[in-house]
């Protein structure tokens, strides 16, 4: 395995620190955060390191990871530590928009606009969202409230992640990647799970009638799931603005989505074998899972994937779920 790690302090200067590594650890996320490439090396005085600095990491020729360093520490040691984030972190930070009939596609590229973030693929996340209003939230938090909308819509969704230094935005379906973690080559430690706790086979709207001072009520269950479960109720009061279409569009969504076992899956200390097939096993990928012994044998969504990369190999924890 060959490790490649530069530094461009922006300046005209490039350092190449691969040799002075002693492990890097690239962590992403499904929602919610951006990815991170924690550094250890042996410190070297002849290289000045600085925050804000580039950092491109590659591994055996494979793009991994592009970003900028936020946090340069150390102690009485021989060794440094660099924090590093992609442009994601620049979305992090609050602001106040307001939009009105539009995608959350538009959204995602009217803010990296605006932000002067680069951009890759930019998918058409096809629903149009009559409103959304946000003071003083951070960015990437109202780009993934309109995500929720799209999906409570069209039941479709979406990840907003940064490949290399370019913002992309894909639905989940077109993240699934070929390798398969098996019992019978790669597969180290586990932990899986079923449960209900979360499930809901009874959505519950209430809306206030402007015309009658009344409460509407309006209810979409599932007799069969009840019937095996008992009721379980998600109640929310909705807005008054909301139409009779629009309100039933968000009872089926809802029902879709919550009216199923949550199976999640732990993965820990997966072997890498394949350093360009592994690279695309981040947050919002797609990974199929073969354990014979508990007869799981399906696609899973990553939730949370961290690659540990060292001159020793490359292993891998994941955080997975069935959608």
């Amino acid at each position: 395995m060959k490790i490649e790690l530069l530094i461009d302090d922006k300046k005209g200067n490039i350092f190449d620190i691969s040799d002075l590594v002693r492990e890097v650890t690239w962590k992403t996320k499904r929602k919610d955060s951006p990815s991170s490439l924690d550094i250890s090396l042996l410190e070297d005085t002849s290289i000045s390191i600085s925050n804000g600095d580039i950092v491109r990491f590659r591994v055996d020729k494979v793009n991994i990871f592009y970003g900028y360093i936020f946090k340069n520490a150390g102690d009485e040691g021989p060794e440094i530590k660099l924090n590093a984030y992609d442009q994601i972190k620049y979305l992090m930070y609050n602001d106040t928009y307001a939009f009105a009939n539009i995608k959350a596609s538009d959204i995602v590229s009217k803010v990296a606009d605006k932000l002067g973030l680069r951009k890759g693929s930019i998918e058409d996340t096809e629903y149009v969202i009559p409103i959304i209003q946000e003071s003083d939230k951070k960015l990437l938090d109202i780009i993934y409230k309109a995500l929720e909308k799209t999906l409570i819509a069209n039941t479709k969704t979406f990840v907003l992640y940064d490949e290399f230094g370019s913002l992309n935005l894909k639905d989940i379906n077109n993240m699934r990647q070929e390798i398969i973690i098996s019992d019978d080559t790669n597969l180290g430690k586990y932990d899986w799970s079923k449960s209900i706790e979360e499930s809901y086979n009874r959505i519950k709207f209430v809306k206030k009638n402007e015309k009658t001072g009344q409460k509407d009520v309006y209810i979409a269950q599932d007799s069969s799931s009840i019937y095996k479960w008992g009721k379980l109720q998600f109640f929310k009061s909705i807005d008054d603005k909301l139409n009779k279409a629009e309100i039933e569009q968000m009872l089926d969504g809802n029902l879709k989505l919550k009216n199923k076992e949550s199976k999640t899956l732990k993965l820990k200390n997966v072997l890498g074998t394949d350093t360009e097939l592994e690279a695309k096993l981040r947050g919002g990928a797609g990974v199929f899972v073969d354990i014979k012994r508990h007869g799981i044998n399906q696609c899973y969504l990553i939730e949370e994937a961290t690659h540990k990369f060292s001159k020793d190999g490359h292993t891998m924890d994941f955080n997975l779920k069935v959608v």
